[in-house]
């Protein structure tokens, strides 16, 4: 899955504030086994990349 966070350009000091929140929120969260920056032609530093578990029915 890939989450696209933005890079923060009409955020005070123009920061990207959502992708500091987004990697807090992934580590809080079971299902998540990994995540890493996105490669550029996968959005690079406004995006990242997630590995969730897969839950059998």
């Amino acid at each position: 899955m890939r989450i696209i966070h933005g890079k923060g350009l009409h955020s005070p000091n123009r920061e990207p504030v959502l992708k500091q929140h987004v990697r807090h929120w992934l580590t809080q969260r079971n299902e998540v086994l990994a995540y890493v920056q996105a490669q550029p032609a996968e959005g690079g530093g406004v995006a990242v990349m997630v590995l969730l578990k897969c839950f059998n029915r």
